[in-house]
């Protein structure tokens, strides 16, 4: 006789892997559909003189009504992230032409008529020393500003554009080091952050997720931790 009890493990992962998705032929749907012709073939081939027991047949008919509540939820929750993402996309297109600041670059983009570039950073512990460094696409400091004492936590200056001979630079996409040490001289953490004008909205080709499209590059819409008006 046929037994369906484990049905869900002979049928492998509920829900497939992407690839078998992508082909049409996912293991959630053969899943399914073998839970039910096992369970009509041993109906079929049981034995008349001793048939299933009402009971075992009443829990794999519930068995099977658990795993189609399984597939739709799962659809449901399929349609929920698509509709999330659509949504997320929608509501990002309200930062094109925008200036947004995010996490984990030391990118700064300087366009023109900037009369000053806001320079973000995160120190771990306070700081006897501070200085930050500008570098051009090259990589050559082009600007050092020595901060001296700065208290720990989330800091932020402005930078008016100037090299160290006191000359205007040229729009364009620097990037930025902070060098922190406390009373010992021992290094103080830090944590860096970018800022550029929003050109556009798009999604990463590898992940699926929103990005908005700088001069400098792509950043994830969950790095963007400030926007403000241009």
């Amino acid at each position: 006789m046929v037994n369906v009890s484990s049905v869900a493990a002979a049928s492998g992962s509920l829900f497939g892997s992407q690839e078998e998705k992508s082909s049409g032929l996912s293991k959630a749907a053969l899943g399914q559909e073998q839970f039910l012709k096992l369970l009509i073939e041993q109906l079929k081939n049981q034995d008349p003189l001793n048939p299933m027991d009402s009971t075992d047949f009443t829990a794999q008919l519930a068995q099977f009504s658990s795993l189609e509540q399984l597939f739709d939820v799962n659809k449901n929750l399929a349609a929920m992230q698509a509709y999330s993402a659509t949504m997320n996309r929608l509501s990002a297109l309200d930062m094109i032409g925008k200036q947004v600041t995010f996490t984990g670059s030391g990118i700064i983009s300087v366009a023109d008529g900037d009369a000053s570039v806001p320079i973000r950073f995160d120190l771990a512990d306070n700081a006897n020393q501070v200085t930050v460094t500008v570098l051009n696409d090259a990589g050559q400091e082009v600007a050092r500003l020595d901060l001296g004492y700065q208290d720990a936590g989330s800091r932020q200056i402005s930078w008016d554009r100037l090299d160290e001979a006191g000359q205007l630079l040229p729009a364009g996409n620097y990037r930025y080091q902070v060098a922190a040490a406390d009373e010992t001289g021992n290094s103080v953490a830090v944590t860096l952050y970018g800022s550029g004008l929003v050109q556009g909205i798009g999604t990463d080709k590898d992940t699926g997720q929103t990005v908005a499209v700088l001069a400098s590059g792509q950043v994830l819409i969950d790095n963007i931790v400030g926007v403000r008006e241009n």
